[in-house]
């Protein structure tokens, strides 16, 4: 089974950028840089933002009967996991800056 092409295209979108907030994470961990919180509060929220709107865009399809009913729990998973990394990574940079 394979995702649509827009489906596709959506889930390489939120690969790329959640490894770039995870890129910008992982060196203010290392050098222990709390300062990075009001950043990380805004690429978070872009992401999560990106994350809805790829939602809605698939409910869409399925509506249309662009995809099928597996592909959707595949596809809807995929961002659930994607959201989980994401608050993870979010979690880590409010521990380094003493919010948590």
């Amino acid at each position: 089974m394979d995702l649509t092409e827009q489906g596709r295209k959506e889930i390489i979108s939120l690969h790329v950028s959640l490894a770039e907030y995870l890129e910008f994470l992982y060196p203010a961990i290392g050098e222990g840089n709390s300062v990075i919180l009001t950043k990380a509060i805004s690429e978070n929220s872009a992401i999560r933002h990106k994350i809805k709107n790829y939602r809605a865009s698939h409910l869409n399809r399925l509506a249309a009967e662009q995809t099928s009913p597996m592909m959707s729990l595949i596809y809807m998973d995929l961002l659930n996991s994607y959201r989980r990394m994401l608050d993870h990574a979010f979690n880590i940079a409010e521990v380094l800056c003493g919010v948590k």
